[in-house]
């Protein structure tokens, strides 16, 4: 991982509880995030709701988990569209098929 000069701490929180939350198949809970990521869990669901908000953390009201929300997928195509390796690899992997 890069070392910004000047880091953005809550954006740093926020993605290393995207992180944590990925790591867990089957969701989880405040108090194990807050655990996991010695953090308030104050300070976890705050981040939550906030991602909640992006639709990045859902919340599964059944089993009373969160889970990675729908837009986790949208940003990985976008990177993988803008990615220098897919975009001009691409049309050749067509052009070889």
């Amino acid at each position: 991982m890069i070392q910004a000069k000047y880091p953005v701490k809550s954006l740093a929180k926020a993605l290393r509880l995207l992180d944590t939350l990925g790591s867990h198949d089957n969701g989880t809970s405040i108090a194990v995030l807050s655990k996991d990521l010695r953090m308030g869990k104050s300070t976890v669901h705050r981040l939550l709701a906030t991602l909640r908000g992006f639709d990045l953390v859902w919340f599964d009201s059944q089993h009373i988990q969160l889970r990675a929300g729908r837009a986790d997928p949208a940003f990985g195509d976008l990177l993988v569209r803008q990615n220098l390796l897919v975009r001009h690899g691409l049309p050749i992997l067509r052009e070889l098929v």
